[in-house]
């Protein structure tokens, strides 16, 4: 469908589900951060808490980036050039020979 431009398709998809993947996490880990101090009331050590509970969000984001890019690489449809019209051929200005 795509020829040639397929890989040029695959990477702009897969970076755009990167991107916003990313800033989600992110979002998630500063929550983490302001909460995670609660969890040594509980006699357990913060530092290993939110390493291990980082993780399991970091694993979670990979397997959403995967989701998330074969998803929209299945609803990617191809553009299809405008065929040129008779409103086009006018406007095309003074190097429109059937104006002159």
């Amino acid at each position: 469908m795509f020829g040639e431009r397929m890989p040029d398709v695959e990477r702009w998809v897969l970076l755009g589900v990167i991107d916003e993947r990313w800033r989600d996490h992110l979002h998630e880990i500063d929550i983490l951060k302001e909460g995670i101090y609660l969890r040594a009331y509980a006699q357990k050590d913060p530092l290993l808490e939110y390493k291990g509970e980082a993780f399991r969000m970091f694993e979670e984001i990979m397997s959403a980036v995967e989701a998330d890019t074969v998803k929209r690489l299945f609803r990617v449809v191809p553009a299809r050039p405008a065929a040129p019209t008779a409103a086009a051929a006018e406007s095309a200005g003074p190097w429109n020979s059937a104006r002159r």
